[in-house]
């Protein structure tokens, strides 16, 4: 298994990580490198998903292009939560609208992954798709 860390708001990272790679969200991470001034990161907030990338066993998954469809008769209840089509044009050119959007989906992600809540891939709009745990019996 291999960790690492990337900002929720970059699709393209996103893309590469959940479905090229099949890596799983471990956690959502609140400023985990604290102030960033880079211009990259523009003074933004360095929240990041930590991902696991399983390379063997049992919990390798597989690379999937869109969240999987739930199984036949499954009733596990499933919520999105949206991402900006280009975060680093908005740091740009719309800063104050970046971090709105930070803002937007640390609130939606964050207490959903802590209350057990898995992200399962992307959907066709590069939202997260997440699933709600099973219940016990």
């Amino acid at each position: 298994m291999i960790s690492w860390t990337f900002d929720p708001l970059v699709r393209r990272n996103a893309v590469f990580n959940l479905r090229r790679l099949g890596a799983v969200v471990e956690r959502y991470l609140v400023d985990a490198y604290g102030p960033m001034k880079d211009a990259v990161n523009a003074d933004q907030g360095s929240d990041r998903l930590l991902v696991a990338w399983w390379l063997a066993g049992d919990d390798a998954p597989a690379p999937a292009e869109h969240a999987p469809a739930p199984a036949d008769g499954a009733g596990a209840r499933r919520a999105s939560v949206a991402t900006p089509a280009d975060v680093e044009a908005l740091r740009r050119d719309d800063p104050e609208a970046a971090r709105r959007w930070r803002l937007q989906v640390r609130s939606q992600l964050r207490p959903a992954l802590d209350a057990g809540w898995r992200v399962i891939g992307l959907d066709e709009d590069y939202a997260y798709v997440l699933e709600e745990p099973a219940s016990a019996p």
